[in-house]
């Protein structure tokens, strides 16, 4: 019975991700408003999705696994991350806004040259393939041990549903399912996790 709930869960959970993308699709009228949300993404949601790229597939399924084997140096990974990120906020991310590059390549390629922006564009490419593996891999192993699934399963359902989201609302959709996802993550962990214990 529970699998059952579970999978009712889950499918709830997915059609509402791929709901908020089509959603989103009114929004987007143009390159600027898919891939940066036209500029005019809020604080709170921002920070939200920033804050859930780091409480990930990844943070939940490898660190608690990760610190129990090697002690508090597994949060190193997750404190350089959040600091490296306030940083940014606070000293460039008003600035390089100015300059009205959409990515980060174009602002370097702008400040340093072509072969500058070649070099970064490689490097961004490899580190966002890698990092979205592993996000890819974090989630199927909870979804899969959670509904009893098989793990390429798990995969291509979460691989398919991130992709319609992602190209149905652009940016929009990405920033907005991660400021949802976080507040569901933020309640599981500092509201439901601290009351299942107490009881």
């Amino acid at each position: 019975m529970s699998a059952y709930i579970g999978l009712i869960i889950a499918f709830i959970y997915l059609i509402a991700m791929i709901a908020i993308g089509i959603v989103a699709m009114r929004w987007i009228k143009s390159g600027a408003d898919f891939l940066v949300s036209g500029r005019e993404v809020g604080w709170f949601v921002i920070a939200s999705s920033l804050a859930a790229c780091q409480v990930a597939g990844t943070t939940v399924a490898g660190y608690p696994g990760t610190a129990y084997n090697n002690g508090w140096g597994a949060v190193w990974g997750a404190w350089g991350w959040s600091i490296s990120i306030l940083i940014f906020g606070l000293l460039l991310a008003r600035f390089i806004r100015r300059t009205g590059a959409v990515t980060l390549v174009e602002w370097f390629e702008a400040s340093f040259g072509t072969e500058t922006r070649v070099v970064v564009a490689i490097a961004t490419i490899i580190a966002l393939l890698f990092g979205g593996m592993a996000q890819f891999v974090g989630s199927a192993n909870i979804v899969a041990g959670w509904l009893r699934m098989d793990y390429t399963t798990a995969v291509l359902i979460i691989g398919i549903a991130t992709l319609i989201y992602m190209y149905t609302g652009g940016n929009w959709a990405t920033v907005v399912t991660d400021a949802y996802q976080f507040i569901i993550c933020a309640v599981a962990l500092y509201v439901l996790l601290p009351a299942f214990l107490l009881v």
